[in-house]
């Protein structure tokens, strides 16, 4: 408890010596290690929770043992891998004390003794595996979600097709990494990849099951997985590249199931791979693509196996007279045996039931290959439509979701409580109204729904019910849900009169709809979105199909492009914007705050793509419609922010000014509205950093400083820290960078709060200390700053983004710090031409690249090409800001030192006395800035021939530098160099082409 107490206030000292002395590691990292481990956070991985035991409880039970010579990591990892052994042993599954013909056979107190009795590890399972040594020990998947789905009891046969399967997997060729199973529904396609999977995991460097429903329902499931690995999230173009670039060199295995052979799915399978690709699907286009192995239904004698390990003591010719009206299907073979078993009815009578069954449904021309299946179902939906309702209306539901891990938590999950009470997409009218309609919808729903929902809120009446179903084999539990096959979906689908289909996804909305009222927003809700993803799109299919819960179809999709966006997901993201604009263009009387808020929805997506023209065009078009009707004031000026934010991004800062002002106006028309506080102060944010970029440092930093000031304690941490990083930024155009520094620090303690500091925000702020860093002559420093923020960009996904390119160039300024101009040549030219891709030709980003680009030339005596940049980086900067704007000073500065350092000292000094007439009117003449230019004057007026005004004008500057930053600074001595070389007679040119 004392150990947890300290960690809590993170005083650690204490136990470095003894934690680095036990890990073998030194005492930084045993304190970086304590400091990371925060116990009342929970211990965030199973890498800390090793170390965690290494440290705490090893060693003391290896003494207890009379073992303590031998090392506690390697008697942790060595019980580990024997307790994963013993988890994945089937042989070890001791089943024999049920008898699966009984009533009880499902019974709590049966299920526990079998699992007791399955992972039973003895004293002596322990001292061999303390033994082993390493070279003899198993190596487990450093990632692996085999837990979603376990392999079943009761497979027989197959065994040549698992041959076929591993002969092919483990090929040492990297050659056709992937391999098909293909063949009809219900013939056990998935069971062969979780039996092989279970089998060889420890052959593999990682195995993942895949959800195959749709490419998103991949994404979502491939994410979890580059979580794991570290790699950045595959929900972009650079993502999927990396995730790629690792499977290609990593020997992992991927089971994909369910996957139809559509373009997006079949590009992501690589020609050459390490990691081995198992698909399961009916889709017989797989075969034009890889190999693929083709699954019939069972012979007489594997079906026949396969019904007595259910139905024990059955005689063989009563089995294979059921076998015959199943045709051999192993999901119609279960599910027959099934009720068999839990009804008792005898199998010849049953057997008779399923042929009268199978012609009569055959005259209904039923697909002949499914007769069987759809006739054992019919006796079984109608044995629980007399004896256990609930369970059959919860097939009903299962049977309109996606087929895999649907979360019985749902049913008596309630929402946690909001802060301040504000609905998912912030405190707009529009989103008010949305989640209003929704839950106005739901009040109308079936009696039939309502009385399912609280019979099942029961845990003990959902137990019931899924003990009801998993005992007809009509679907499975695992770990991760219950799944129901897809097969027998679709034909209890079609077997479910209208009332009852209405019902059923009546039930299923209301399940989804606490999960889209959980904040898109807020980081610890993401994985449920992306474990529900599949579900929603699946109930979406059906609500589109029959036009059914509009209000709740349009929320479903506005909350899952929010939730796509925040998680970076951009394109996935813009494509539910534009479903839900759809949504509404099919509602009738829709009010226009929810038709303005669905248009900001879209502006932010856009806008998150990179598709600037485009938000700006919808975002004016939602104006006109906000213009021509009484459209709520917060609605207003929620998408006046939005438009805001896109001409800031274009540079437009004039226009984002006004907008910004506008989005005030609205806000301040009504002050006094829930919400309306957290609003203000992201518009006088912006407002703020606006009035930096023109030019007016002073009056955003007491802005700043006097928002940090008045920031509710309640309030969002990111909002904080944002503003910490707008207040670092404005220090920086202040040349306060020490205080830059600290503001910086303080934005990443808070971005260290959440996640790990794996977000964009903290990517930002790295960024900005890198800056600061840098204008304090700490040039290495500066560059692992900026290093940090690019893979933290490249973790989720953002490699094409603006802000990842931005830092690209900071980091091509701190390797020209270092004098490495050729490799900052290469970094700064590759950033230009991925910022000419993303922005156009003519952005203020490009303009700050090119500058840069100018000092990189010049250095590398390049003077024609460092001009020619200088002069195209004053042109955009000219258009941006317009003329005497501070931007242009570096601009001003870097077109004169290429021009000093070819020998055109003249028109040189018309660029720097430009430059300076800036510094000291924005600025003053006691300004770092006007000392900078003075120097570069001072280098100037010399080299022509005007020895005397050059000397005077770098006394001047070194005067300054003294005063403003110090004897001792870089900048300091550098002029004191550069003057002593003056009064020596040289010509301290070398220097020119430094940073500006």
């Amino acid at each position: 408890m004392e150990f947890a107490q300290n960690l809590s206030k993170r005083s650690v000292e204490g136990y470095v010596s003894e934690v680095s002395g036990k890990l073998g590691c030194t005492n930084e990292q045993a304190e970086s290690f304590l400091l990371a481990l925060r116990i009342e956070y929970g211990i965030p991985d199973r890498v800390t929770l090793r170390a965690h035991h290494i440290v705490n409880t090893v060693g003391k039970a290896l003494e207890a043992a009379s073992l303590s010579e031998m090392a506690a990591s390697d008697a942790w990892d060595a019980v580990v891998s024997l307790v994963a052994s013993k988890s994945r042993d089937l042989d070890t599954r001791d089943f024999s004390s049920i008898d699966l013909a009984s009533p009880d056979a499902l019974d709590a107190d049966s299920l526990t003794s079998a699992k007791i009795a399955r992972r039973t590890i003895r004293r002596n399972d322990v001292l061999v595996a303390l033994s082993s040594t390493r070279d003899d020990a198993v190596n487990y998947p450093i990632a692996s979600n085999l837990w979603m789905r376990e392999p079943s009891t009761t497979f027989v046969g197959r065994e040549d097709l698992l041959y076929k399967v591993s002969e092919h997997c483990e090929s040492d060729s990297q050659a056709k990494p992937a391999i098909a199973i293909l063949g009809m529904s219900g013939v056990g396609k998935s069971e062969i990849l979780t039996q092989y999977a279970w089998k060889h995991a420890e052959a593999y460097a990682f195995v993942w099951w895949v959800r195959g429903d749709s490419w998103n329902s991949m994404v979502a499931d491939l994410a979890v997985l580059t979580e794991r690995l570290g790699l950045p999230a595959p929900d972009s173009d650079d993502g999927l590249r990396q995730l790629k670039q690792y499977l290609l060199h990593n020997r992992g295995l991927v089971l994909l199931d369910g996957a139809k052979a559509e373009d997006q799915i079949v590009s992501f399978i690589p020609k050459i791979s390490a990691t081995r690709f198992l698909i399961s699907s009916l889709d017989q286009g797989w075969a034009a693509h890889m190999p693929a192995i083709q699954v019939v239904p069972l012979v007489d004698e594997d079906a026949n196996t396969l019904l007595a390990s259910i139905l024990v003591g059955a005689s063989n010719d009563r089995l294979a007279t059921l076998n015959q009206a199943l045709n051999g299907l192993p999901l119609a073979l279960k599910q027959a045996a099934g009720y068999i078993s839990g009804s008792g009815i005898p199998i010849e009578t049953y057997s008779e039931m399923i042929r009268d069954r199978a012609s009569e449904l055959l005259r209904r021309s039923a697909p002949p290959e499914h007769v069987g299946l759809t006739a054992a179902l019919s006796i079984t939906l109608e044995r629980l439509s007399l004896d256990q309702p609930n369970a059959l209306k919860l097939l009903h539901m299962l049977a309109y979701m996606a087929p895999h891990g649907f979360p019985t938590e749902l049913f008596g999950f309630e929402l946690p409580a909001r802060e301040g009470g504000r609905p998912i997409g912030g405190s707009d009218q529009g989103t008010v109204d949305v989640e209003r309609l929704a839950s106005e919808e739901l009040e109308s729903i079936s009696s039939s729904a309502v009385r399912l929902l609280a019979e099942l809120k029961d845990h003990l009446s959902l137990y019931d019910a899924v003990a009801d179903l998993q005992r007809f084999s009509l679907i499975d539990a695992q770990p991760g849900g219950i799944s129901c096959h897809a097969l027998t979906q679709a034909v209890v689908r079609q077997s479910v009169a209208e009332q009852e289909r209405q019902s059923a996804i009546e039930a299923g909305v209301f399940l989804l709809n606490k999960v889209a009222n959980l904040r898109p927003f807020d980081s610890r809700y993401w994985p449920h979105y992306r474990h529900m993803l599949p579900h929603f799109e699946s109930l979406l299919r059906n609500l589109e199909s029959r036009r059914f819960l509009p209000s709740n179809t349009l929320m479903f999709y506005s909350v899952i492009s929010m939730t796509l966006g925040s998680q970076g997901a951009k394109e996935s993201s813009l494509s539910y914007a534009e479903k839900a604009v759809t949504a509404t263009e099919r509602m009738s009387d829709v009010s226009e705050e929810i038709i303005v808020f669905v248009r900001t929805l879209l502006v932010e997506a856009l806008t998150g793509a990179d598709r600037w023209d485009d938000a700006l065009h919808v975002a004016n078009a939602a104006l006109e419609i906000a213009q021509s009707g009484q459209l709520d004031s917060f609605s207003a000026g929620a998408l006046h922010t939005k438009k805001a934010a896109v001409l800031h991004l274009q540079g437009k800062l004039e226009e984002a000014m006004v907008e910004f002002d506008r989005a005030h106006a609205c806000i301040e028309f009504d002050a006094d509205r829930e919400g309306s506080d957290s609003i203000k102060r992201a518009v006088k944010s912006n407002k703020a950093a606006i009035r930096r970029e023109i030019g007016d440092t002073k009056g955003a930093i007491e802005e700043f400083k006097q928002l940090i000031e008045d920031y509710p304690e309640k309030a969002s941490r990111n909002g904080l820290a944002t503003l910490y990083s707008n207040l670092a930024l404005s220090y920086l155009d202040a040349t306060e960078f020490a205080n830059a520094l600290h503001a910086s620090k303080k934005a990443l303690d808070i971005d260290y709060e959440s996640a790990d500091g794996i977000h964009a925000d903290a990517a930002r702020d790295w960024n900005n200390a890198g800056l600061a860093l840098l204008e304090l002559g700490k040039s290495r420093e500066a560059a692992d700053a900026f290093n940090a923020s690019l893979r933290t960009h490249e973790r989720i996904s953002n490699r094409e983004s603006t802000v990842y390119l931005i830092a690209r160039m900071n980091l091509g300024r701190a390797q020209m710090a270092q004098n490495n101009f050729v490799i900052a040549r290469e970094t700064l030219e590759n950033t230009l031409k991925g910022q000419e891709a993303v922005l156009g030709s003519h952005h203020r980003d490009i303009a700050a690249t090119l500058a840069n680009l100018s000092v990189v030339y010049s250095a590398l005596r390049l003077f024609g090409d460092a001009a020619s940049a200088a002069l195209r980086a004053i042109k955009i900067d000219v258009q941006v800001y317009g003329e005497g704007h501070p931007e242009l000073m570096p601009d001003y500065n870097n077109m004169a030192s290429a021009l000093m350092l070819s020998g055109s000292y003249r028109a040189s000094l018309k660029w720097l006395n430009k430059a300076y007439d800036i510094a000291t009117r924005t600025f003053g003449e006691k300004h770092v800035r006007a000392g900078m230019c003075l120097e570069k004057i001072g280098i100037c007026k010399y080299s022509d021939g005007e020895i005397s005004a050059g000397i005077k004008a770098m006394r001047t500057a070194i005067e300054i530098f003294n005063s403003k930053l110090g004897p001792e600074h870089p900048e300091t001595q550098s002029c004191r160099w550069i003057l002593s070389e003056m009064l020596l007679g040289k010509q301290p040119l070398s220097l020119v082409g430094k940073p500006s």
